[in-house]
């Protein structure tokens, strides 16, 4: 996988993800992005994004009867862009990770 492909040139960047989660350990993606417990691939893209800004944000704009001006923010998360994120995080070694040896018979 490494210089194989450009990540910028990935269609979906978010397959690869859950290969390099069986390669690297839970405790070392917690403690390298300094977030929170994660159950699935999606909150775990979700946390990342949020973590290192890479969400959108849209203003919503409601007027109501008393012309009275209410505003929300909605934010999305960019995943595929965290998932890119964390596969440049692992080809440049950010995330430590070992692989075990092969048991000699």
């Amino acid at each position: 996988m490494r210089s194989a492909v450009q990540v910028d040139d990935l269609l979906d960047p978010i397959e690869p993800i859950a290969h390099l989660l069986t390669k690297i350990a839970k405790s070392e993606i917690l403690r390298h992005y300094r977030i929170g417990n994660y159950n699935n691939i999606n909150e775990l893209l979700d946390q990342i994004a949020k973590k290192k800004g890479l969400v959108d944000t849209k203003v919503l704009v409601k007027a109501n009867k008393k012309k009275k001006i209410d505003e929300k923010t909605e934010s999305t998360p960019q995943k595929e862009e965290a998932a890119r994120r964390f596969i440049r995080d692992f080809l440049n070694n950010r995330i430590q990770y070992f692989s075990k040896p092969p048991e000699v018979a």
